[in-house]
């Protein structure tokens, strides 16, 4: 039988097990001990269980935590493994639940939580305004990527390519990289697209030979109208690719939406003509097939149901 080191001093020290016989230390923000079962840490974990079953590394009592974690986040997680449900908090602020998601993907641990992170998720988002969640809109498409959220992750991953520009990568969520790349991918094609839209038909209307009848001022009107609103959107002169990039696909759309209104301004053609055609989004946004859970990780289906073949 191993016998647990003791307790230094300078580190606090939190009993999750009486009878426990590990030690599982974080060093951040200072230095705690949680005392607990390696047994059940190895059943939550199949990292943990890899880390505390290695030959090479004798009977271990101590093990020392590699991600940075609030000390009570953790706390909260080792309790739920072992048990402890009574004084679980039923609702999390956002950074709790990103330290408990950071916690529990780096260890494989997630679905040791049970029910926990859906209430969790729940609740914080019934107290979150609504221009609060689309300014954190990444944290929580980590969470909902951790917590296999099948639901909440396509719209939140829709928000982010409408009403966002470039998504940069996350060194602390290498996870997420494939999910953000296929975001940028979508979110520049798109853009792309509306962008020489827009062009073509500005050109065209530029270069059109003008109406035979000197009484009309409809080609006058619509390149007036495309000038000014191109420049009101800082595309006129076309920027860089570079510059295009930063524009989000929501800042085309309401350019969109004035161009067409304009136009239901523009007074006829005394000859009957039609200088201008109607504007379209093409591809329209919302025709997109929406980002899945299953695309980027292999996870549970969305149901409450067990593995097939389990």
């Amino acid at each position: 039988m191993s016998y647990l080191p003791k307790v230094p001093h300078n580190a606090c020290q939190t009993i999750i097990d009486p009878n426990g016989d590990l030690f599982l230390i974080a060093k951040w923000p200072k230095i705690h001990h949680f005392k607990v079962s390696s047994k059940i840490l190895s059943l939550a974990s199949p990292v943990f269980q890899s880390l505390l079953t290695d030959a090479t590394r004798g009977p271990m009592n101590v093990l020392t935590i590699d991600v940075f974690c609030i000390i009570e986040a953790l706390e909260i997680v080792l309790k739920i493994i072992h048990f402890q449900m009574e004084d679980i908090p039923k609702a999390l602020s956002l950074q709790y639940l990103l330290d408990i998601a950071r916690f529990t993907e780096r260890y494989e641990m997630h679905r040791s939580l049970g029910m926990f992170p859906e209430i969790w998720v729940n609740n914080a988002l019934e107290r979150c305004e609504k221009s609060q969640y689309a300014n954190d809109i990444q944290d929580w498409i980590y969470i909902f990527f951790v917590f296999e959220n099948h639901d909440r992750f396509p719209e939140a991953t829709k928000i982010l390519t409408y009403e966002f520009g470039p998504t940069m990568e996350d060194e602390m969520v290498e996870s997420l990289d494939p999910v953000f790349e296929a975001i940028n991918e979508r979110r520049f094609s798109y853009l792309k697209a509306w962008i020489d839209s827009i062009y073509s038909d500005y050109r065209s209307y530029i270069k059109r030979t003008k109406c035979a009848d000197p009484a009309c001022f409809a080609q006058e009107f619509v390149v007036g109208l495309f000038t000014r609103v191109l420049k009101k959107y800082k595309l006129l002169p076309r920027p860089k690719l570079e510059a295009e990039d930063l524009l989000t696909l929501e800042h085309l759309s309401k350019m969109f939406t004035e161009l067409s209104s304009g136009l239901q301004n523009c007074p006829p053609c005394p000859a009957g003509n039609f200088h201008y055609r109607v504007i379209e989004m093409k591809p329209h946004f919302d025709e997109f097939e929406p980002f899945k859970l299953v695309d980027f990780k292999t996870c549970r289906p969305p149901t409450l149901g067990p593995y097939p073949g389990e």
